[in-house]
This record gives C-alpha cells, structure tokens and sequence, in this order.
C-alpha cells in the first residue's frame, strides 16, 4: 500500500507545483470536477442523465427532453453540494462537524425531499442489509466523527475510505446516503490536497464490492479502490493544467534545466522525457517566465533509472512507478 500513496503522492505534488493556476485554467479545471463529480456520483444511484446533459443541466439551467425532474434536481444540487465542500476543504479533519455532513445532505436533496438533512425516522434495508435503527443514528454520528477527529498517523486517503464505509454502515438519512458519503470521501482527501474522488459509472461493480467488503471488516480493498480513483483524476487534472504551462512566481529557477538540457544529459530524446513527465517518473521544479517547464539535477538520475529499469527488466511504466521512490 504505501508504493500506491507514494505513486499517488508524486503526481500531487506535480499538481502543486503548477500553483497558482492562471484564472482560465482555474475555472476550467474547476469546472470538469465540477460536473464530472455530479454526472459519476448520481450514475452510480441510477441517474441517468449523461455527462453532456449534466452538464447542460449545472452550466446552462437547460431542461433535457425524456429526463425526470428528480434527474435535474440531482446534477444541480450535487454541483451546489460540491461547492459546499469546497468552503470546508481549508478547514482541519478535526473541524469538520455532524452539522456539515447533515448539510451536504441537505444541499443534495434540495426541492427533492422536504426531510432533505435530517436523520431518517424509519428503518432501512438494502440488498437484505439492515442499516442502523433511527434511535441509534445520532449516536452513530457522533462516534464517526469522534473516529475522524482523533490523533493518527493512518494517510489521509486510507482515513477517508474508512470514514465513507463507516458512514455508509449507519446511512443516516432516508436518501442519497451515498452521494453524502462519497462527498465526505471527497472532502476529506481534499483536505490534503488531493482532487475529489471521481468513480466511474464503469466501475461501479468494483466499487460496489469493495463497499461491501469494507462492511465485513476489510477496508484495503476500498481504500485501493479509491487510491486507483484518485490516481486517475490526478491524470485527469494534470492533462488539463499542464497544456497551458503556468508559472511559478518567486520560486528559484538557478540551476534547474529545460527539458532539452535534461534529454541531453540523460541521454534521451525530448519527447520521452515529456512522455515520462506525463507518466508522473519525472516531476517539474519549476517554470520559465515563458512558460517552458524546469527539472531539478536529480532528474537526470532519475531518467536513466528509468530507462535502466526498462532494458535490464523490461519493466512497464506502471510497474516502475512501483520501483522508483
């Protein structure tokens, strides 16, 4: 487990790097979160409006002929949703209250329920599981947020995971228990600096049988899951930030190298290298004034135990993420 937090770590801090983003930029990655969030989160409930319509639906306020109005309710509360996250991501794990989840559940059922936010009354089963009984959820609440706010050492990402199952074991609410839980997920590893967590309606089978095996006390394999989520929005986030090659203001650029000098010295030719930036095997340090992206000496050592590893091994770009620290 800790090979995926490294894989996952070093294409985070490759985002961070690329801070601030120009505004444009800013607002185009905020929106493909935006509602590629609300379009994968309500597929997984059964909502079947698609991505281009979800999006109609948050950007533009259209209506899409043959959807339900439930359907559209969905896209634009779980975008309003996703917004209120957003102003909680700055705070600390240990800020976050049972007020907040039982807001984002709010927001979510917004004009759909009117006990949009507050704790089911009845009881609750699923696929012939039992959730927690109504007289027991306020205290099941508590206890989960007890859980998160105390000391550990546990990644933040492995954390969140066993929060969303654990909420998801009480489902507090008589709807969209899941969207809540996932939006928890999100907020959670956001505070860390990690984008939200993107499942797609195609692995919505893996997604729910690591669900389940996280009820029966085995959270690895949810936690892998969402590790595996996570790393394909960072591919996703960086694919949109990195073509518009934002500046760093005020951080040191002596001695860092242009992409050529770097190809030059590792002895590779400039589109591999830019192949293996891509890949997240080499990190940017760094930008010009003009854009072009700056490496740090180490990566000239870095490409050829790149290379090293492909002919003497025969390694593949996932197994050696795997190898590489």
């Amino acid at each position: 487990m800790d090979e995926l937090f490294g894989h996952i770590l070093r294409k985070k801090e490759q985002l961070l790097t690329l801070q601030p983003l120009p505004q444009k930029t800013a607002a185009k990655l905020d929106a493909f979160l935006t509602i590629d969030l609300a379009w994968t989160s309500n597929s997984l409930e059964g909502n079947s409006l698609s991505r281009q319509e979800t999006e109609l639906v948050i950007t533009k306020g259209m209506t899409v002929q043959g959807k339900t109005i439930r359907e559209h309710l969905e896209a634009k509360n779980h975008a309003d949703a996703y917004s209120y996250i957003k102003t909680l991501q700055r705070k600390s794990r240990q800020d976050i209250q049972v007020d907040h989840v039982r807001e984002i559940n709010r927001l979510l059922l917004g004009q759909i329920d009117t006990q949009a936010g507050a704790y089911r009354k009845k009881g609750l089963m699923v696929d012939g599981r039992r959730f927690a009984p109504p007289k027991t959820i306020a205290g099941a609440m508590r206890e989960l947020l007890a859980w998160i706010h105390r000391p550990t050492k546990e990644h933040p990402i492995a954390l969140a995971a066993e929060a969303h199952s654990r909420l998801l074991v009480a489902s507090p609410f008589a709807d969209a228990n899941g969207q809540t839980a996932r939006l928890l997920l999100s907020l959670l590893v956001m505070q860390d600096s990690y984008p939200p967590v993107l499942i797609r309606p195609e692995e919505k089978g893996s997604y729910r049988l690591a669900v389940s095996r996280s009820f029966e006390g085995d959270v690895s394999v949810l936690t892998r899951f969402i590790v595996r989520c996570v790393d394909k929005t960072l591919d996703e986030a960086l694919s949109i930030v990195q073509p518009s090659l934002p500046r760093q203001t005020g951080a040191p650029t002596e001695g860092l190298l242009k992409i050529g000098a770097l190809a030059k010295k590792a002895g590779e030719s400039v589109p591999t290298i830019r192949f293996w930036v891509a890949q997240g095997l080499l990190s940017v340090a760094n930008f010009t004034k003009g854009g072009y992206q700056l490496f740090d000496e180490r990566m000239v050592e870095r490409a050829r135990e790149v290379r090293q590893l492909q002919k003497t091994r025969r390694l593949t770009i996932a197994e050696i993420k795997k190898e590489l620290p």
